[in-house]
């Protein structure tokens, strides 16, 4: 597609930086406006807060 690999280059770079826009700063409204990766770290947390409150019992 791209007859040299400067335009490829560009390419992958705004792909990249999109994708972590996408995924660190824009709010998702199906998940209840947050970002992924703040859905990611809710995720993380509870099992661990799970096993901490079981450890106390």
């Amino acid at each position: 597609m791209y007859a040299d690999g400067h335009a490829l280059e560009e390419v992958r770079d705004y792909v990249t930086q999109w994708m972590w826009r996408y995924n660190h700063e824009r709010p998702n409204m199906a998940l209840g406006g947050i970002t992924p990766k703040q859905r990611l770290a809710m995720a993380v947390k509870l099992p661990q807060m799970a096993q901490a409150m079981l450890a106390l019992h």
